[in-house]
């Protein structure tokens, strides 16, 4: 690998959001090094924000098209697969990760859908298995949050608005009812999963993202980037000319958004172990010149870090509990 090594590490999710509950500290000297050794600079960012600045770069919806050799005059909407529960206030809306749709299923579902919508001239493709396209035969014109944003839960607010934010609506409300005890969602129940009974609908999504330098992730909103390694060793072995690299790890969010600490946890664990102490050895040896982690939220931002010329003994921190970096 190169030497003086420029990383950027982007952990959206890395902050617990639930400010109700206290956190014990967790023994993460790796990290806690680390942050004695950065400089910290606040920058709030909503999460749509944040991916659209490192993932991809201009019309996401364009891309998608291009990488489905859908025509680009056709009209497309972003599609998302999603399980909603309705609660006492607000509804859970979970996506991503969490529903561990396979494409084989994301396919079956499509062609379930096709099949129900086809007279309305929609049709939905399967860009990754937790992120479709519908196709339109007319621009449709609506506003509605994005996903990203949400944190798992819709509530009054969250409604699309706009000239055809009642066909949105109504489209949503039909596929609700027909993939209600589908045999589709028999088979997931009968695996242990959740069942897809909604979609998401929103607009085009305009990113900033830097193409010019490598991106490695596993997040399904990234349409050009390499697969994210398991840990720093494996990532190391793959590099070779490189000299500022963006990785992208998103395992953070499933926990915090399902309110889980337990696996919260047990994902800063690991994660010390596979990146924050190989990190930290790199720092000192000179292989990684500079380090950047960057997180999301109101208390985001990045921190800087490189290894210093003297230990600074003098800058006392508090161990990491998740409130802040």
């Amino acid at each position: 690998m190169p030497a003086n090594l420029h990383l950027t590490l982007v952990l959206p999710g890395l902050l617990w959001p639930h400010h109700d509950t206290t956190l014990p500290d967790i023994n993460l000297p790796a990290l806690n090094k680390l942050r004695q050794w950065g400089r910290f600079r606040s920058q709030t960012s909503s999460r749509e924000d944040f991916y659209r600045q490192y993932l991809w770069q201009n019309s996401w919806l364009e891309q998608a098209k291009n990488q489905l050799r859908i025509d680009e005059q056709c009209h497309c909407l972003i599609a998302i697969p999603t399980h909603q529960q309705a609660g006492l206030h607000q509804i859970q809306c979970l996506s991503g990760d969490i529903l561990a749709l396979t494409p084989v299923e994301a396919e079956n579902f499509c062609q379930v859908l096709n099949h129900w919508f086809a007279e309305e001239g929609w049709e939905l493709r399967v860009c990754r298995p937790d992120l479709w396209i519908m196709i339109t035969p007319k621009e449709l014109k609506f506003s509605s949050p994005s996903l990203l944003d949400l944190d798992g839960y819709l509530n009054g607010t969250t409604k699309p608005i706009g000239r055809d934010a009642q066909q949105i609506l109504k489209f949503q409300t039909e596929l609700q009812m027909l993939l209600h005890e589908h045999p589709l969602n028999q088979q997931r129940a009968q695996q242990g999963e959740l069942p897809i009974n909604a979609l998401w609908l929103q607009t085009d999504s305009i990113g900033s993202a830097d193409t010019g330098l490598p991106l490695f992730t596993n997040c399904s909103w990234a349409l050009a980037a390499q697969p994210l390694p398991t840990n720093y060793e494996t990532f190391v072995a793959q590099i070779h000319d490189d000299t500022h690299i963006i990785l992208f790890q998103n395992e953070f969010l499933s926990p915090c958004i399902q309110n889980d600490f337990s696996v919260y946890e047990l994902m800063l664990r690991q994660w010390e172990q596979q990146w924050g102490q190989p990190l930290l050895s790199a720092l000192r040896s000179g292989e990684v010149r500079q380090l950047d982690i960057v997180t999301d939220g109101i208390r985001g931002g990045l921190l800087r870090i490189r290894k210093p010329r003297i230990a600074p003994f003098w800058r006392k921190i508090l161990p990491f509990n998740g409130s802040m970096l």
